[in-house]
């Protein structure tokens, strides 16, 4: 979380038009927003890159959201551990028993874009660079016997995740997700569906972890929800580098950590073991890297 920013950047009401077309979820996340509960919706931001930009339009994109604080060419770097970017940012909504947060990450990585555009590549390897997660596709007859409409399109779903955070809380959520493609770009978005607060196979809920003995759960509690897209576009140059950005509402209920600011203090570590680790997985799709 997905995955994971004080945000005057490069706001574009327009979006991006052609995955607004392909992924009426992108589209919805951006320009409406996302539920997070007993708040106004709150929109995610757009992509940095919109595709049709060519080389000399997409250097200019990156240097603008770098500004002056990190070199172009560091961001080119095709290393593991280049430079990313990262903002994270408390939203003031109101919310008497929860924060939400706004995580926004940029970054370079290197890969075979035919590879990693392929049918669910990107979302296992986001899995994968999330350990403590389990994840679960459900299967059409789960959706039947709730009333939803099984999805007709491969790249449409649902699926159902337990992960562990920071060794205090198991959360549970059944997430909704929709993937597109274009010809320079993917977009993988997900939102935890609401629908699913009181399933009993798959509800949105958290309960804490005994920090003395993992194996003892507090009581379940609703999860409001959240979240995000991941946007890969295949930069012009230099050869086989992609830019790749993630954008996500996440709800943080205050009772995880008696209403102190450890997730956000632990959020810039791990941001970078994904980057790098997703860094990782790609460049094994390079030619030559097998």
């Amino acid at each position: 979380m997905p995955a994971f920013l004080t945000l005057l950047i490069l706001w574009s009401p327009t979006g991006d038009p052609a995955h607004e077309h392909l992924n009426p979820l992108y589209r919805e996340m951006v320009e409406t927003g996302v539920d997070v509960g007993g708040a106004p919706k709150l929109r995610l931001v757009a992509p940095s890159l919109s595709d049709g930009l060519d080389a000399k339009g997409q250097m200019a994109a990156i240097k603008a959201l770098a500004k002056q604080d990190y070199a172009l060419d560091d961001l080119l770097e095709p290393s593991i551990v280049a430079p990313h970017i990262y903002r994270v940012e408390t939203l003031p909504v109101g919310l008497a028993d929860a924060a939400v947060h706004r995580i926004d990450v940029w970054f370079v990585a290197y890969g075979d874009f035919a590879t990693v555009t392929r049918r669910d590549y990107l979302e296992q390897k986001l899995q994968q660079a999330q350990r403590d997660r389990k994840v679960q596709r459900l299967k059409a007859e789960d959706l039947t016997q709730r009333g939803i409409a099984v999805p007709q399109n491969p790249d449409e779903g649902y699926s159902y995740s337990v992960a562990v955070i920071l060794d205090r809380v198991q959360l549970h959520t059944t997430s909704y997700s929709v993937t597109s493609r274009t010809a320079d770009s993917l977009v993988l978005a997900s939102r935890v569906d609401g629908r699913f607060v009181n399933d009993r196979e798959y509800p949105n809920q958290w309960r804490l972890l005994d920090p003395d003995d993992a194996t003892r759960l507090g009581p379940p509690r609703p999860y409001r929800g959240g979240g995000g897209y991941v946007k890969v576009t295949r930069l012009a140059q230099p050869k086989g580098a992609l830019f790749i950005e993630s954008h996500t509402l996440f709800v943080e209920p205050k009772a995880w950590f008696d209403g102190g600011n450890l997730l956000s203090a632990k959020l810039p570590p791990a941001i970078s073991n994904e980057v790098r680790s997703l860094r990782r997985e790609l460049a094994k799709t390079r030619p030559g890297n097998d």
